[in-house]
């Protein structure tokens, strides 16, 4: 039989990964998990005997995992939006890495289905919306790894009014309990 075990401290301790008791193993660090970790195989033979492939000359693998991007912030410049008028979105990360790739996205149902905003692929973007109502704005960011992080935001945009102007019109006002007002 077999089983896969990991360290993270050089080799000192090694911890058995629950399920891995297979020839080969592909493995998905938890997201408690980062930095160098070493992985090698405990082989038992027919006879119950154990084998460890670190101690029988093989050495063990090194890996570097990476931790998926924590987004801190994501935000419009403007929560209230005139309809075709640009907002600029702004994600902020603690830790952002070179290789990560960004994605703005908008939806206008609820969040049911997005529509990548075009050429918003950086951390700050704009976006200029077409239609009234509540938007749904998110950003993703996936890594060289092809890990994906996503938050959201949302903004309300509102119709734009021309104003008209009233001339020679005639206005009746009448509030119950006060003083009729008739003027033009």
């Amino acid at each position: 039989g077999y089983q896969w075990s990991y360290s993270t401290d050089s080799g000192t301790t090694w911890q058995p990964i629950s399920g891995a008791t297979a020839a080969t193993y592909v493995w998905t660090p938890g997201t408690s998990i980062s930095g160098t970790v070493l992985l090698k195989c405990y082989i038992t033979g027919a006879d119950g005997g154990t084998v460890d492939s670190y101690d029988a000359g093989y050495t063990s693998i090194q890996i570097t995992v990476v931790p998926p991007p924590e987004i801190d912030s994501v935000s419009a410049s403007r929560p209230l939006q005139k309809l075709n008028t640009p907002t600029t979105l702004t994600a902020t990360f603690g830790d952002i890495q070179t290789d990560n790739t960004y994605q703005w996205y908008y939806s206008t149902n609820g969040g049911t289905t997005w529509t990548p905003i075009s050429g918003a692929t950086a951390l700050t973007a704009e976006y200029t919306p077409t239609t009234t109502g509540s938007h749904n704005i998110k950003i993703v960011v996936t890594t060289q790894y092809g890990d994906t992080t996503e938050t959201t935001t949302s903004i309300t945009v509102l119709p734009t009014y021309t104003p008209t102007q009233i001339s020679n019109t005639s206005v009746d006002i009448n509030i119950p309990g006060t003083a009729k007002y008739q003027g033009k």
